[in-house]
């Protein structure tokens, strides 16, 4: 099923929330091969995420919440309604979807997210790096500046004292 949320500015499904994004063909360094509108490599999928199956991959993401929430319900259900099966069985099986459902619907919603300001994995992460390479230069000049300043402080201090006069000895 595809969703046609691989490019709204071509065709498939209208959806005013999603914008436009321009698809570049980029390197992937997992596949080491070109891939038409590359958003991201998929390491659980163990494939490249592009313009040709990003649509599915929500598709992908979007059932795996379904499949672990009725897991989740029914694996209550059998804990705590049902009078079958095993106690310790049935306790895994909740541990792995409460970790699952939250994990795979975050991933969901950061997808959504991305969608709606018009904006791939790779270019969020190239954002991301610059802001932070940005905040991490800053913060080192303020630190060259601080401690600057502090010498420079020690050292006036350090001149101060040597140019006080002793108070004569009563």
């Amino acid at each position: 099923v595809d969703l046609g949320l691989h490019d709204p500015s071509v065709g498939g499904l209208d959806f005013p929330c999603i914008k436009g994004r321009k698809f570049e063909d980029r390197y992937c360094g997992q596949c080491k091969k070109m891939v038409p509108g590359l958003d991201h490599h998929c390491s659980w999928l163990n494939t490249c995420i592009g313009s040709s199956n990003y649509g599915r991959f929500l598709a992908v993401v979007t059932l795996g919440i379904i499949i672990h929430l009725v897991h989740l319900i029914y694996g209550v259900y059998m804990l705590f309604v049902s009078e079958e099966g095993s106690w310790a069985g049935w306790w895994g099986c909740l541990g792995l979807s409460a970790i699952f459902v939250p994990s795979v619907t975050t991933l969901f919603c950061f997808h959504v997210y991305l969608l709606w300001i018009g904006m791939g994995t790779y270019d969020w992460m190239l954002t991301r790096r610059a802001a932070r390479w940005d905040y991490d230069k800053k913060a080192k000049n303020n630190k060259a500046n601080d401690m600057q300043t502090s010498s420079q402080a020690s050292s006036q201090a350090r001149k101060n004292s040597t140019t006080a006069v002793a108070p004569a000895p009563p």
